[in-house]
C-alpha cells in the first residue's frame, strides 16, 4: 500500500495517534513540576523522522515518505528521539528493531508480512530538553540480524549493535540510551 492518507488512516484507525495524547498530557504535568522526562518502549508504528524523502526508496517504502501520527506528535511536543539525536542519519543508521531474529523461533513466527523488507524502527527511547540531562549514546541492543522477506539477513548498516551472549528472548530489538543527569 503506497497512499499515504490510507496508511495513516489505518494507523489512527489502530488507537496509537490517539493513546499519545495522555500520555503528553502527563508529561505536562512532569513538565510543570520541574521534572526530568524520559519515555521509553514498544511504540508498533515508524517514526516521522525515518519515512523520509532520503529512505522513500529503501526497505520497502516503495517511494513514500510518512509523517507517522505517534512519533510526530511526540517531536512537536519537545519531546527528542535520543536515537535519532546520536544517529541523525537514517539511511546510514536505521536503527530497525522490528522484526528481530530469534533462532528460537521459524522466520514464519517473527515476521507479518513474510514477501516484504518489513524492517523498521518501533522502539523508542524519546526525552524532555532539559538543562540537567544530556543524552550520551544511543544504540541498538539484539541480534545483529533481522527477518526480510522471510529470510535472516545480517544487518549491514552503519549501526553499532549491542549483541547479548544469552539468546534473544523476542522479535524486537531494545533501544539502550544512556543519560548523565546533573543538578537537583
Amino acid at each position: 500500500m503506497t497512499d499515504v492518507e490510507q496508511v495513516l488512516a489505518a494507523n489512527e484507525a489502530s488507537g496509537r495517534p490517539t493513546a499519545v495524547d495522555e500520555v503528553l498530557a502527563d508529561i505536562d504535568g512532569e513538565r510543570a513540576a520541574g521534572r526530568v522526562v524520559v519515555l521509553g518502549g514498544d511504540f508498533n508504528e515508524p517514526s516521522a523522522q525515518d519515512w523520509t524523502a532520503e529512505a522513500a526508496d529503501l526497505f520497502d517504502h516503495n517511494g513514500v515518505v510518512i509523517q507517522w501520527q505517534t512519533t510526530l506528535k511526540l517531536l512537536d511536543a519537545g519531546l527528542v528521539d535520543t536515537y535519532r539525536e546520536i544517529h541523525p542519519d537514517p539511511v546510514a543508521n536505521p536503527g530497525f528493531t522490528w522484526p528481530s531474529d530469534n533462532e528460537g523461533f521459524a522466520t514464519t513466527k517473527l515476521t507479518w508480512a513474510p514477501e516484504a523488507d518489513e524492517r523498521d524502527r518501533i522502539d523508542y527511547i524519546f526525552a524532555l530538553p532539559d538543562d540537567r540531562l544530556t543524552i550520551d549514546s544511543s544504540t541498538v541492543v539484539g541480534p545483529r540480524s533481522s527477518i526480510v522477506r522471510n529470510e535472516r539477513v545480517v544487518d549491514d548498516s552503519a549501526d553499532e549493535i549491542l549483541t547479548p551472549q544469552a539468546p534473544w528472548p523476542t522479535d524486537h530489538k531494545a533501544v539502550l540510551t544512556r543519560f548523565s543527569i546533573t543538578g537537583p
